[in-house]
């Protein structure tokens, strides 16, 4: 669904949503753990009903895959 896959695309959809399964971690003091371990540790899980909002992502090509910040 994308014009090219060599390019980057932000993803945005609004809606109302059936069933959502969402998660977050709690706030980090600096210096700041990786977020894969805070999600293994400290994640919190929540199941959601008849949810009105925006889901935004990103979708990024294959070549940008070990780009490190």
């Amino acid at each position: 669904m994308v014009p090219s896959k060599n390019l980057m695309y932000a993803i945005n959809i609004d809606g109302t949503f059936e069933q959502m399964k969402v998660r977050s971690v709690p706030a980090q003091e600096e210096p700041c753990p990786l977020l894969v371990d805070v999600i293994v540790d400290e994640q919190a899980v929540f199941e959601l009903e008849d949810v009105e909002g925006s889901i935004v992502g990103f979708w990024l090509p294959y070549y940008v895959e070990d780009i490190k910040t």
